[in-house]
């Protein structure tokens, strides 16, 4: 993990993940890092994995915390674009 997740996670921590397709604003989602369109191999089976806070969800706004790293100007997050 890195730095993006403090104070809630520091590196080295473990995290217990059930599965559920409920999202909201402020969760921490795992998935399975990619490189190239498949799963990452390199490293520990720890190292495959990616934890990140869902900053907004489809149709909320953007926050401005956030807002400098989408880009094109977008100011709300598209509908769809979380659907399972």
């Amino acid at each position: 993990m890195g730095h993006s997740m403090v104070p809630s996670l520091a590196h080295g921590d473990r995290v217990l993940v059930r599965r559920t397709w409920r999202f909201r604003t402020g969760g921490i989602v795992v998935a399975h890092h990619q490189e190239g369109g498949r799963r990452s191999a390199a490293g520990s089976g720890a190292s495959a994995w990616l934890v990140k806070r869902l900053a907004a969800l489809p149709g909320d706004g953007i926050p401005e915390t956030v807002a400098p790293a989408v880009d094109g100007g977008v100011r709300r997050v598209p509908a769809g674009i979380a659907e399972p």
